[in-house]
């Protein structure tokens, strides 16, 4: 169990529901990338996921997740990788901090979301963020604010890397992804509203039928 499980599990374990309802927040990580289990999805561009003994430079240990994707120069392609179920942030998320490093300017590499009723777009705009890169070749360390019209609780469901600013250009773009943190608000209630595909009041979860309450995977 990562850290920020075996937070909240002390949390729910030792605490009485009163000061459950009063705590504000917990920030943890919720994906070292020690282990290397995210994997491809699906994709145009070829590529490859791997694990790196590089590491962002503020953290003491561990391994990160490297991604190759070739690109051909004949249009628009992605990459996409994903890990094995999506990663449920209980409560409602804050702020995502992500470290990570690329090898080219141009290309888009966007940390994709899942909201509360398995929703991977809401009003034909995707739930993602695309990393900013400042600089090729030097590890970033970004914070996503997540926006409050979002419905909780969200999950990460994975990355995605095209070419759409490069689409003619045969290229081999390197992407490190390394540890993820998440600050959650434990004492924001998780959606209530009416989900308009199903008319009930049970929040969606997303298709492998995760539940928040089991969300934070294993490190």
């Amino acid at each position: 169990m990562g850290l920020f499980g075996i937070v909240l599990g002390l949390i729910f374990c030792l605490q009485p529901l009163s000061s459950i309802s009063e705590l504000k927040s917990v920030h943890a990580s919720v994906e070292t990338f020690d282990w290397l289990c995210w994997i491809p999805g699906w994709s145009k561009a070829a590529g490859q996921v791997m694990s790196s003994e590089e590491r962002s430079p503020d953290l003491t240990s561990g391994r990160s997740m490297l991604v190759e994707v070739h690109f051909s120069g004949r249009g628009f392609e992605w990459f996409s990788v994903k890990p094995p179920k999506p990663i449920w942030l209980p409560g409602k998320a804050r702020g995502i901090t992500i470290r990570y490093k690329v090898s080219s300017l141009g290309y888009t590499i966007a940390l994709e979301f899942v909201d509360g009723w398995g929703r991977l777009e809401v009003d034909g705009k995707k739930l993602s963020w695309a990393l900013p890169v400042k600089e090729p070749g030097q590890w970033q360390v970004a914070t996503f604010t997540v926006p409050e019209n979002w419905l909780f609780p969200i999950a990460i469901n994975g990355l995605t890397i095209h070419n759409w600013d490069r689409q003619n250009e045969p290229a081999t773009l390197k992407v490190w992804i390394d540890q993820i943190d998440a600050q959650v608000d434990l004492s924001q209630p998780t959606c209530k509203r009416v989900c308009p595909c199903r008319g009930d009041r049970t929040p969606m979860m997303s298709a492998s039928n995760d539940h928040p309450s089991r969300s934070l995977r294993r490190n």
